[in-house]
């Protein structure tokens, strides 16, 4: 069987006829980066991104874990304040919001204008001139129109303001209840680890204190003995 090559994304390609298989002709080197073929750096081989200055081959040793874990907390911290605290406050704030019934005045303004208008340009483009009385009576159907279109639209929109606000509180105190519950649930395990440090210190104590007497039972046995 005869064998050709053919290129492709990712190199030039030799393949065989009938059986076969497809051998590379370019491979990237382990602990590197193959060539990104678009924006989003897609089939990247590198696994030594770093994050504040650390990477996954190289740790720095931890001599105070507690010091560590408050350094954690307080980067934590930080990061929420610098993030997501003004986007909370800001949904906070937003569940008392009433811009779709603002709205609504302006909307129904454009509306009427937007009717007045079309119907002014229909008369015109046929030639029609209109009594005053049409013209009294057509003013009466706009005004008629644009009350009917305030009241439906600001009831609308109160519906649909209230459904919305209603429905963002629901999340905010869905979000309030998760973080109560990760936080309790913290404070539970610092107090369990609280708690079995100082059993494992009070047997500790004790072990000691058993193996020093039974040390000097020992000696004393033995001198004892040496005596006799």
């Amino acid at each position: 069987m005869g064998y050709t090559q053919q290129a492709g994304p990712h190199g030039n390609w030799t393949v065989g006829g009938g059986t076969a298989g497809l051998v590379s002709s370019q491979q990237a080197a382990p602990g590197t980066s193959a060539a990104p073929t678009g924006s989003a750096n897609i089939g990247t081989l590198n696994y030594e991104n770093t994050q504040a200055g650390y990477n996954s081959s190289s740790l720095p040793p931890v001599s105070d874990p507690d010091k560590t874990m408050a350094n954690v907390a307080q980067s934590q911290y930080d990061s929420y304040i610098t993030n997501f605290r003004d986007f909370e406050n800001a949904l906070i704030a937003a569940r008392d919001d009433t811009s779709l019934i603002d709205a609504v005045p302006e909307d129904v303004e454009t509306q009427t204008r937007l009717a007045k208008e079309i119907a002014e340009r229909n008369r015109k483009r046929y030639g029609y001139t209109s009594t005053m009385a049409e013209e009294a009576e057509a003013e009466r159907d706009i005004q008629r129109g644009a009350a009917l279109n305030l009241a439906g639209g600001l009831t609308n929109a109160r519906l649909a303001q209230r459904e919305q606000n209603m429905q963002l509180l629901g999340d905010l105190i869905n979000i309030g209840q998760g973080v109560n519950r990760s936080s309790l649930s913290q404070l539970g395990s610092a107090g369990e680890n609280a708690v079995m440090r100082r059993n494992a210190f009070e047997q500790a104590k004790a072990q000691s204190k058993a193996q020093r007497n039974s040390m000097i039972g020992s000696m004393g046995t033995a001198l004892a003995a040496f005596l006799i």
